[in-house]
This record gives C-alpha cells, sequence and structure tokens, in this order.
C-alpha cells in the first residue's frame, strides 16, 4: 500500500470523471486525499463524451479546461441516412443545439471528447497538484464509525494478493453502478433495469466513413446503427440496436462476426470495421440511491444515479455531484465545517438528480418509439420542450435546458437570500430552473466580463493592474468571493476579517463612473466598465448589495449588510 494513504483523510473508490473531479477539488483544497481504482489499467472507452457547458464552466475554475478542450470537437450534425437508399442522406442536423454566448453565460457549446481522453486530461492536474491514483486497489468492505471509517482494501501485485485495513475521516464512492461503496453502506438503490432495451456499444477503428459527425441508419427492419466520430484519427463510438440475431453475432466479440452484423443491418458492405478497442452491451438501468450520505460515507455519480444516455446527463451530474461535495469536505477536513454543511450535498443534490431522470428517461423513450416506428421526424429546431424535445419532434435534438446552466439550490439550508421572504426566495419551477430568471441565492453565479483590475492580490497575476479580467476568473475552487457592489464597504470588510483568509477572498465591484482607488482594504478592486456584473446579479448601480459566491460557483447569499454576512457564513462555518 502507498505512503500517502497515511497522509489522506480522505479515500475516494473510483478513478472515473466523478472520482477525479472530487480528488482535483480536494487538492485545489490543500486537502490530501487517496484515490484507489480496482482495475489495474485506466479505462480507454469513448462511453460518455458529451462535455456540457455547465462541466466546462467548473473545469475552468479547476484549471482543467484548456487541456480537456485539446481532445474536443463540437458542433456535430446528425447524418441520417435513408432507409431504402442506405447510401443516400436523408436529412443532417445538428444533434446539439448551441446558444449564444453571453457576458453572463460564456459558454454555450457542448463538446465531444471521448471519456478515457477526458479522464487523463483530469489526472495530468492531479498529478501536477501532488495526487495519484493507485491502480489494481479494491474496496472489500467499510465499517462507520462515529469518528471516521475503517475500509478493508485489497491489492493484487506480481500475482500476489495482500489485503490491509485502513482508517479514513471520510470515504467518497465513485465507483459505478455496481458500487462496493453504496452496497457496504446499506444505501438502498431504486428504480429499475429495463432488460428488453439493450444496445451493443463499439469502439473501433473504421474505414469508408467520413471522419466527422454522427453517421446514423435507421433501417426499414427497425434496427439502428450510430457511429460516433469521436475527434481521434478514424475512431468512431459504434452503437447498435438490432435483431436477436444480429445481436447475438455481436455478442460474439469477434471483429468478423459484428462486421457482418452491422453490413447486414445497414444494407453496406464499404464501411470496414478494422480495430475494436473497447466494446460491451448496455441496457437501460433507470436508478436513483434513496440516499447520498450514511454518516461519514458518501456516493456521486454513477454509484448514486443511474439513468439512460440520452442527453448526456449522467457525467456531467456526476461533475456537479462532485464539485459541490468537493468544498464541503475540504472545510470538513481543515475543521471549519458547520454541522449542516456535508448534510446539504444530499439535500441539494437529490432533487437535481431526480428531475434529471425524468428528462433523460423521457428522452430515452422517445427515440426507442422512432426506432420502433422505424421512423426519425425532421421538425424546426424551435420545436422544444423539456429536453429540447418533444414527441413529434426530433428525438435526438439536444436543447438549452440540458447544459445544466440553470440548475438551482434555491431550497437548500445553506443559501440565503435576505431580498426576499422565505418562502419567495425559494420558488422555483423544478431543480433544473428555468431560463432568463434573475439570479437568487442558490442559483449558478454569473460570469461578467470587462471587469478592470484597479486592485489585486500581489501573489495573482491573472491579470495586470489596468488591464481587464473576468468573474470567472478571480471566483476560485478553494475559497468563498465576497462581492460588494460599491457604497462603504469598510463594515463589511471589518466583518470578513474574522474569518480565516484562507476560506475568504473580497471583491469590491465599483461602477464605471466610480473613482478608482486601492486604498481600502480588499483584495480586488474591479471597476465594472460594461456594467455586465451589476446587471448579472441585478444590482443597480445606486444600490448597496454583497453577494457571497460559493467555492462551486454557485450564489450564497444576497444580503444588504454585516448582519447577512455573520448569519450566512453561520450555516457554513463551525462555532
Amino acid at each position: 500500500m502507498t505512503s500517502e494513504s497515511s497522509k489522506a483523510k480522505i479515500l475516494i473508490v473510483g478513478s472515473g470523471p466523478v472520482g477525479s473531479i472530487l480528488a482535483l477539488s480536494l487538492l485545489e483544497n490543500n486537502i490530501p486525499v487517496r484515490i484507489i481504482e480496482k482495475d489495474v489499467e485506466h479505462h480507454c472507452g469513448t462511453r460518455g463524451p458529451g462535455v456540457s457547458p455547465r462541466t466546462l464552466e467548473v473545469e475552468h475554475f479547476l484549471g482543467v479546461r484548456k487541456d480537456v478542450e485539446k481532445y474536443a470537437i463540437s458542433d456535430s450534425h446528425d447524418v441520417q441516412y435513408d432507409p431504402k437508399d442506405p447510401y443516400r442522406v436523408a436529412r443532417s442536423s445538428l444533434k446539439v443545439q448551441s446558444i449564444p454566448p453571453t457576458p453572463a453565460y460564456p459558454t454555450g457549446t457542448v463538446l465531444t471528447v471521448p471519456q478515457y481522453l477526458h479522464e487523463r486530461a483530469i489526472r495530468e492536474h492531479i498529478h501536477k497538484m501532488g495526487g495519484k491514483i493507485d491502480l489494481g486497489v479494491a474496496l472489500e468492505s467499510l465499517q462507520e464509525e462515529a469518528e471516521g471509517v475503517t475500509v478493508e482494501l485489497s491489492e493484487t501485485k506480481d500475482g500476489k494478493r495482500t489485503v490491509v485495513k485502513e482508517r479514513y475521516d471520510w470515504v467518497v464512492g465513485t465507483d459505478g453502478g455496481h458500487s462496493i461503496v453504496r452496497k457496504s453502506a446499506g444505501i438502498v438503490f431504486l428504480g429499475e433495469t429495463r432488460e428488453d432495451e439493450r444496445m451493443y456499444i463499439v469502439d473501433c477503428k473504421v474505414e469508408g466513413l467520413e471522419e466527422k459527425n454522427i453517421h446514423t441508419w435507421n433501417t426499414e427492419n427497425r434496427e439502428l446503427a450510430m457511429f460516433r466520430y469521436t475527434g481521434q484519427p478514424k475512431s468512431f463510438q459504434v452503437m447498435f440496436v438490432g435483431s436477436e440475431e444480429h445481436m447475438d453475432l455481436m455478442r460474439t466479440k469477434d471483429r468478423a462476426n459484428i462486421q457482418k452484423a452491422i453490413n447486414d443491418a445497414i444494407k453496406r458492405t464499404d464501411i470496414v470495421i478494422t480495430e475494436i478497442t473497447w466494446q460491451g452491451e448496455w441496457r437501460p438501468n433507470i436508478r436513483l440511491a434513496d440516499r447520498f450520505q450514511s454518516g461519514r460515507v458518501f456516493i456521486a455519480g454513477d454509484a448514486a444515479h443511474t439513468h439512460p444516455p440520452t442527453g448526456g446527463q449522467g457525467m456531467n451530474s456526476g461533475v456537479m455531484d462532485a464539485f459541490n461535495l468537493g468544498w464541503k469536505l475540504a472545510l470538513a477536513a481543515k475543521g471549519h465545517a458547520s454541522s449542516k454543511l456535508l448534510e446539504s450535498y444530499e439535500l441539494e443534490r437529490l432533487p437535481v438528480i431526480s428531475e434529471m431522470l425524468k428528462i433523460s428517461t423521457g428522452l430515452h423513450d422517445s427515440v426507442r418509439d422512432s426506432i420502433k416506428a422505424s421512423k426519425v421526424s425532421a421538425a424546426p429546431s424551435g420545436e422544444q420542450q423539456q429536453g429540447g424535445t418533444k414527441r413529434d419532434a426530433d428525438p435526438f435534438l439536444r436543447g438549452r435546458k440540458l447544459f445544466q446552466l440553470d440548475v438551482n439550490y434555491r431550497w437548500s439550508p445553506i443559501v440565503f437570500d435576505e431580498r426576499f421572504g422565505e418562502a419567495e426566495a425559494v420558488k422555483q419551477p423544478n431543480a433544473y430552473g428555468t431560463e432568463g430568471h434573475e439570479a437568487r441565492a442558490g442559483d449558478r453565479a454569473p460570469d461578467a466580463p470587462n471587469l478592470r483590475v484597479i486592485k489585486r492580490p500581489a501573489n495573482e497575476g491573472k491579470a495586470d493592474l489596468g488591464e481587464e479580467t473576468r468573474l470567472f476568473d478571480v471566483f476560485t475552487p478553494d475559497r468563498h468571493t465576497v462581492l460588494v457592489f460599491h457604497g462603504d464597504a469598510t463594515p463589511i470588510l471589518d466583518a470578513l476579517a474574522k474569518y480565516p483568509p484562507e476560506l475568504v477572498r473580497s471583491v469590491l465591484v465599483l461602477p464605471s463612473n466610480s473613482s478608482e482607488s486601492e486604498s481600502v482594504s480588499v483584495d480586488f478592486v474591479l471597476k465594472d466598465m460594461e456594467g455586465h456584473a451589476h446587471n448579472g446579479y441585478g444590482v443597480k448601480e445606486d444600490l448597496f448589495q454583497v453577494v457571497i459566491v460559493r467555492p462551486d460557483g454557485v450564489i450564497g447569499a444576497f444580503v444588504a449588510g454585516v448582519d447577512g454576512v455573520s448569519k450566512y457564513f453561520s450555516l457554513i462555518l463551525s462555532e
């Protein structure tokens, strides 16, 4: 076993994108962590390649976005072939809508990134931060205690299996749908598995097909073959639903048999699979854990919720789980967390995931019905409802609702909006939110560009004095950011001085017509040259307002004075 295990207070079981994002979040907070992976090699599959705008924002905060984007493609069209003539393109349409960028929402495009490359980019940052992933180490069991969790781990090395017991303050299961952590903690996994709706997935190299877009054959025999280009040379992810005879050929895992099944189904012989890198059979497993926490044990991602791939919500929702939990565990590990803080992880994420399952299952049913009907209908892109589709529209089209930009936690016990009464503050149609709503506590914190830097910390050189920055470059995953919108900031800044400086950073946001001053005792002074910050947070230029942004980029509070600041931090921090 590694020496790092004796230093780490937190054990993460599972090294996929969810576990890796959680690990990176904790390392950014200077919390040592151990990550174990039962497999002896890192995963090589394309798996869930859709990366949502909100996930890209999270990865911006964690410093990994640019490296993820190196592997990305976007704006893929779904090229659908005529069932009667498999060589003729019947129509081509965007599979995922893009939304025009705005100052508050600068990212409006979903990217396609094979999951193994996505994980590699995050893993490289984990290594840079001094962390590592222990391969070939499996959790056998765990025992919860009042002050920690005792785990039994096995490691196979050079043909020899070793079993040891270790103790951690917290354990997080990001170990997939068959989670040992979830089972060991006695958490119930509610839902259904649809045995009669199977799909075979093959990651492969292909000759004879344009290296672009998604190529779909929905045949007259009600079989579906979808070739998704992954952005890597000649590499495609093939999703196949066919007759029992053809599915049996796929299950042999023999390349020649897989080739025959696809050729027979789509009636084309010019598309040749030259190499298979990963393959497996998938069935809809639509489940939700009855709780995400058991004492000092947490679950996230597929360990807590599994669902159809339609809509690309699985991996992206798992990343949101991890980023929500990471800063809370960090404060607990530092001894600063209130009793409510860790409990808020489940209270915030469960309603979001519940809504997500409704959306992704509805989309899956639409696609299934389309295959059964052996018909994909054309519809104007403006005809949308939940998730960007409706039953008589294109079932493959994905709209803004799935970008997770409007997900909110307005009902959370650790958010506070002083502008409204308690009943009014939590009003929201659903956890996925609605486009164009006024920013409130519990919402995603808007970005704002064109902020002139008047003052900044000496050790931060993201923007030189006099140059412009944006709020997304000011927010940080290891501290709360307190935005003070003009007025007399001194009382607020004095109140913030009682909190540890490594937990809070202060930002004075001035209107464009104010005088510039560096004398105030604050981390940042920014001049809102175009008014984007004021507009994004609904602040009038003559109104004093304080907005507290959490380390996960969510608005924790809107307050108007010292008492409000103190009340918010009393919900977050221990006395």
